[in-house]
């Protein structure tokens, strides 16, 4: 029975015990037959829920220990493939490009290759002459489409937009177009490619990047003083750390054909 510093059952054990079990059955019962009859089949009773309140407690436990380990959290959706596979309109790239001027319309063309053969390219129109009905038209190699853009405005002043997305209608800066239909990513469920790789090509994915970010481009601009120092010994480090997992892939294979 498990029991307090005081010594006073606690719990289940405080449920099973004798004496509380005498009298929640003289009170039904009385003192007859019927008590007799229980008082002689309660030890059995008594061992089937002990044994099932201690089957309880370590699955509890086995729930608690197995917590944000394998297997858990939140099962991943269906896979249709990465962001990166895909052509994109961000809104990031629209604002420093200076797209996206209040109480203007503008408009730019777009180009992106992806894989593919042949460029793809469009034709984008900004309204943001009113704010209340801002959008932006997408035309030229796709089918004419068009999504709403949220102006919210700042704390401190100025605003800040979003897309809404033209099938699920949440925000989102980012519009991937699969199928000929340009969506958000949890919309048309997009993953990305960090989720499906291994580490050699996370460390060459890191280098690529950093390449970019100390060259620039539409992307990202080009870094200047100390921030460019800390990128160009951060490309140092990601290449080393990428040569090592080669190396290592390549004593692993060494191995398996000895084997």
């Amino acid at each position: 029975m498990c029991r307090t510093a005081t010594g006073s059952p606690t719990g289940y054990s405080r449920l099973l015990s004798p004496n509380a079990v005498r009298g929640g059955i003289t009170k039904l019962y009385g003192t007859g037959a019927a008590f007799k009859q229980w008082k002689a089949v309660w030890p059995g009773f008594r061992l089937i829920f002990a044994r099932v309140f201690r089957i309880i407690a370590l699955y509890q436990r086995h729930r608690e220990a197995i917590m944000g380990g394998i297997n858990s959290g939140r099962r991943r959706s269906v896979h249709r493939g990465a962001v990166e596979q895909f052509p994109v309109v961000d809104l990031r790239v629209l604002r420093r490009s200076e797209l996206l001027k209040r109480g203007e319309c503008t408009y730019d063309t777009l180009c992106w290759r992806n894989q593919d053969l042949e460029a793809l390219e469009v034709r984008i129109f900004v309204d943001l002459s009113d704010e209340n009905d801002a959008s932006i038209r997408i035309a030229g190699d796709v089918p004419d489409q068009r999504a709403a853009i949220e102006c919210v405005p700042c704390p401190l002043g100025g605003y800040r937009c979003y897309f809404l997305c033209p099938l699920n209608g949440k925000r989102c800066e980012q519009l991937f177009l699969v199928d000929s239909v340009f969506a958000s990513r949890k919309a048309h469920k997009l993953t990305y490619a960090s989720q499906c790789e291994d580490e050699l090509s996370r460390a060459r994915r890191k280098v690529r990047k950093l390449r970019r970010q100390i060259e620039g481009d539409t992307r990202y601009a080009r870094p200047r003083g100390r921030n460019r120092y800390s990128k160009v010994q951060s490309l140092k480090q990601a290449k080393g750390d990428m040569r090592e997992h080669y190396r290592e892939r390549l004593r692993l294979m060494v191995g398996d054909i000895e084997i």
